[in-house]
């Protein structure tokens, strides 16, 4: 609105006209709001729901050891017509979880695995790390000098990018970080350079090895389910939290 001016207007009483807005618009009153236990589901987070079936996937159905109402409540409210609404589980249970050390002398943690549900089952989950090798080629060529980062190899299918390495002959090896891979010359290159000389003759090759892991997960039921070729790599394709 625009400042009223009295310029050359007579003195006394002076009316100025506004816009008056429209009426306010209503708020929405048919979407509600629960509270309460639930058999599984995600704690302290509201989820929107539009459905019983949604429910039931995500939170279970009813508790009647001992008895708790709000599912009937959710139940209720969606047979007389509610069409939408957020419902927040609460609960004092915790997830179980694992930590896996790495394999240094002074081993420090390195990773946590955790259950997707709470309760006292999961601590019978379990979980075993195994080494996984993706690739396992050989060098070509008679020799490799300290501080080379390019090698050529029998072949690169398998490595990329951010893939560790190791380079081994007989007792002799060193871990490596992949920066490049050229496929078509059948080459890697190194991050940094190596530490030490290695010939390479036909009858003991250097050995080029991917470093991976798989995790293998084992169920309270004995079903299993294996991540294979994971890395601690954040930049790799197979980044294990991705």
């Amino acid at each position: 609105m625009a400042p009223f001016d009295a310029t050359n207007k007579a003195p006394g009483v002076y009316i100025q006209e506004i816009d008056v807005p429209g009426p306010i618009a209503g708020v929405g009153t048919s979407t509600a709001a629960f509270i309460g236990p639930a058999e599984q589901g995600p704690i302290n987070t509201p989820v929107f729901l539009t459905n019983w079936t949604q429910f039931q996937t995500m939170f279970g159905g009813y508790i009647t050891a001992p008895s708790v109402y709000v599912t009937h409540a959710i139940r209720g409210f969606l047979d007389n017509g509610g069409a939408s609404f957020y419902f927040v589980r609460v609960s004092k249970a915790v997830r179980a979880s694992l930590t896996l050390n790495d394999r240094a002398a002074n081993a420090k943690p390195i990773l946590v695995v955790t259950a997707k549900q709470e309760g006292a089952q999961a601590t019978d989950i379990q979980v075993e790390v195994k080494d996984a090798v993706l690739s396992d080629t050989t060098v070509t060529g008679n020799s490799l000098t300290a501080r080379t980062t390019t090698i050529p190899v029998q072949s690169a299918t398998g490595i990329e990018a951010n893939t560790t390495v190791q380079i081994s002959q007989g007792n002799n090896s060193e871990t490596r970080k992949v920066q490049s891979v050229n496929a078509t010359e059948k080459s890697i290159t190194l991050t940094t350079g190596l530490q030490q000389d290695y010939t390479s003759p036909a009858e003991n090759p250097v050995h080029v090895r991917t470093l991976g892991f798989t995790l293998v997960v084992t169920a309270v039921d004995g079903a299993e389910t294996a991540f294979e070729n994971l890395s601690m790599d954040s930049n790799h394709s197979r980044y294990f939290a991705s």
